[in-house]
């Protein structure tokens, strides 16, 4: 998806709703939403209705309306995917594509890093028969490369502390090493969207969705995304179920 110059959505300008929600993909309230935005709860209550009616985002069920929190839902995603930079030639989307191979094949090769990259897919725009693409859309599996007998996190707090780094929290500490191997692969390129493995993993696809392997075993990876599919169903399943005794 690419965000237009002037766009609105729930009376939000696109580009900002795509920020706010990136931010908060793991979900937000309405008190998140009016301190951030800088909204009054009137407006607040206005533009999620909005977003709920258009299936950016949903509700979830297991909270009360009092405390009920919110998560990106189909067109949310695909929002937070979107670019609003200008679009590229399919020729620089092409090379940018390799440069992130190497960068790829370059972690795995160095000891140095505490995490390897595993699998990696490239799905969006760039497998559509286009010439101008908004981003190349990118989903990489990270994975900690620390034998069993090693106490994982004591491992992260070392490594932590041995890059130098001044860490604002113990979060922060603790998710370096991934964090580190992603702005490798990104090396700031705003042709790149990176998405985590499990979020691609997760996201809501339409039943003509694409991706194509770049690094990984094929069939693994596919039975990966059946997975969350037929979990997905199988939610949907039981929250239709939980409304239909609520009657």
């Amino acid at each position: 998806m690419q965000i237009k110059a002037g766009r609105l959505i729930a009376g939000l300008e696109a580009k900002t709703l795509r920020d706010f929600l990136r931010r908060f993909r793991s979900g937000f309230n309405r008190d998140v939403m009016a301190t951030e935005l800088k909204l009054t709860a009137s407006q607040v209550s206005r533009i999620v209705r909005e977003l709920v009616r258009e299936n950016f985002i949903v509700p979830d069920p297991r909270a009360g309306p009092g405390t009920r929190w919110y998560y990106p839902a189909k067109k949310g995603e695909e929002l937070i995917r979107a670019s609003a930079a200008a679009q590229i030639t399919r020729k620089t989307a092409q090379r940018a594509l390799a440069g992130l191979m190497e960068r790829i094949q370059a972690v795995n090769a160095n000891p140095r890093y505490l995490c390897s990259v595993t699998k990696a897919v490239v799905f969006g725009s760039f497998l559509r028969n286009v010439e101008r693409l908004g981003d190349v859309d990118i989903a990489v599996e990270i994975q900690y490369r620390v034998p069993r007998d090693q106490n994982l996190w004591k491992v992260i707090r070392e490594y932590g502390l041995a890059s130098g780094r001044d860490f604002p929290t113990f979060d922060a500490q603790q998710s370096w090493p991934v964090r580190e191997v992603m702005l490798v692969l990104k090396a700031r390129k705003r042709t790149l969207r990176i998405e985590s493995w499990f979020s691609f993993k997760w996201m809501e696809k339409e039943p003509n969705f694409k991706y194509e392997v770049l690094l990984g075993d094929i069939a693994d990876i596919r039975r990966d995304l059946e997975e969350a599919e037929r979990e997905r169903r199988e939610d949907s399943a039981r929250e239709q179920s939980r409304k239909f005794r609520q009657r």
